[in-house]
């Protein structure tokens, strides 16, 4: 989320760093630092075309890279190339609507939804089937979700086809049971037959045994007894979204697929570039995808000009999981990659942002006052002040804390305090909805950075806001 991207060329970074070793090692070198920094666990992985694969595998994993981990949303390119590879085959056309290729779902908005806007998240639908992410897709005896997505008529676009981009799971959901519907498979046989067995994977699949079993990581954080396994659960609701694992190898051996023609007809290996929410893009020259799931953390950019790819598969989670984000991208720039993380998103109103001179004029919330009070004492800049805020933000009373209580909220207040003392002064320029949540965005006075303040109220309370995010746009890792 942290911004668009720009052609930057390996000369230009060795002229800007006074300095540049051979990139693959430079890139490899990342990968260490993190490593022994503790900002990272798992496996890495560096292909190029004209060279091996460099592998780091973290101790006590396979040494070619085999182990294999929970993918997350790494799992939606795997639905991506199956969908291509039924569109190769003449049985799929991104352009047909939803409906049409589901006869057995009764959605009236199914008519105008296409197989390309639920690809490039631009079908209007929500994130998830609900506000639990766990209540992801029931498979029957055969291991199919086709006919409870068929019967999940709800809930349906709640912005109108092809007007914005929205990460959505759900999209996904309705993509694996268009390859059942098509196929007449599961999507684990058909992603199997259409993608795995075609690219001679040897450790990706879907669901499967427990992590930590041999050939499997486990997910951990870092606690302060050590690492804490969180990945005990069972992965198979996630679906076509985020139900498979896989291995760096066969991320490699997937990339090396993805540069030429061949696996894809050149016709849909464009198409494959354009995915992940860039709709209308014209053949970009790299595709990045990332995945998130309890215990794992994971980034991987293909590059076809110039042609290599980095992988990162990290399953002992610090404090950040989003350095894995900043890390394969920091390599990816090192190879000669067209990304760089300092040049930012600005908000558009095809995203659905609507453009403020005052905060005033953001339509109203029961939370609006404390959210826009908070907000100003971050920009004011004074500690006490800002714990006050953040207090009454959250509906408690100063008076009735305890002492741990009242620490937890200094400590969160000054995590904001110093974005904004550091970076800032931010303002408030634009504004808008994603599913329950309100978002303000503000740009800093350079035009370099700019963050956004997610805000939640509890569906009880809707005065009190039970959770705030945090993205931020033109920071460098």
């Amino acid at each position: 989320m942290s911004g668009h991207t720009r052609i930057l060329g390996i000369l230009a970074a060795c002229l800007i760093l006074s300095a540049c070793g051979d990139p693959v090692t430079d890139a490899a070198r990342d990968i260490t630092d993190a490593r022994v920094d503790g900002r990272i666990g798992g496996d890495a992985v560096i292909w190029t075309g004209d060279g091996p694969v460099h592998v780091d595998p973290a101790p006590g994993h396979d040494p070619e890279g085999a182990t294999a981990f929970r993918a997350g949303s790494l799992t939606k390119v795997f639905t991506q190339l199956a969908i291509l590879r039924l569109v190769d085959e003449g049985r799929l056309d991104l352009d047909q609507s939803l409906a049409s290729v589901r006869p057995g779902f009764n959605a009236a908005w199914a008519e105008a939804v296409t197989l390309r806007q639920l690809l490039t998240f631009s079908a209007g639908l929500p994130g998830e089937i609900s506000d639990d992410p766990l209540n992801g897709v029931v498979l029957d005896s055969e291991g199919r979700g086709l006919a409870f997505m068929d019967g999940l008529v709800e809930p349906g676009p709640e912005t109108g086809p092809g007007e914005r981009t929205r990460y959505s799971n759900l999209s996904y959901f309705h993509l694996g049971a268009v390859i059942e519907a098509v196929t007449g498979l599961a999507y684990a046989e058909a992603v199997s037959q259409l993608v795995i067995e075609p690219l001679g994977l040897r450790d990706t699949g879907y669901g499967g045994p427990a992590d930590g079993q041999e050939g499997r990581a486990g997910g951990y954080v870092l606690a302060e007894t050590g690492r804490e396994l969180v990945s005990d659960h069972p992965v198979e609701q996630r679906y076509a979204s985020g139900g498979m694992h896989v291995s760096v190898r066969d991320l490699a051996t997937t990339s090396q697929a993805l540069v030429v023609p061949g696996f894809l007809s050149a016709g849909s290996l464009d198409e494959y570039f354009t995915q992940f929410g860039r709709p209308g893009g014209e053949n970009p020259a790299f595709v990045e995808a990332g995945g998130h799931v309890p215990g794992f953390a994971n980034g991987w950019i293909i590059s076809r000009e110039p042609v290599f790819a980095v992988a990162v598969l990290n399953n002992v989670l610090s404090e950040d999981p989003r350095e894995v984000v900043a890390l394969t991208r920091r390599m990816a720039g090192r190879l000669g990659a067209p990304v760089e993380t300092g040049e930012r998103y600005r908000p558009t109103t095809t995203d659905g942002w609507t453009f403020v001179e005052t905060p005033e004029a953001i339509p109203a919330r029961a939370f609006l006052p404390a959210a826009l009070d908070f907000i100003a004492a971050l920009q004011a800049g004074d500690a006490e002040d800002q714990t006050r805020a953040y207090t009454a933000l959250v509906e408690l009373t100063p008076d009735a804390l305890t002492g741990e209580e009242r620490n937890e909220m200094r400590d969160v207040a000054a995590f904001y305090r110093g974005i904004f003392d550091r970076f800032g002064p931010f303002h408030i320029v634009a504004w808008r909805e994603d599913g329950d949540r309100l978002l303000v965005f503000l740009e800093g006075d350079t035009g370099e950075r700019a963050i956004h303040l997610g805000f939640e109220a509890d569906a009880d309370a809707p005065a009190r806001v039970e959770t705030i995010s945090l993205g931020t746009y033109g920071f460098r890792p």
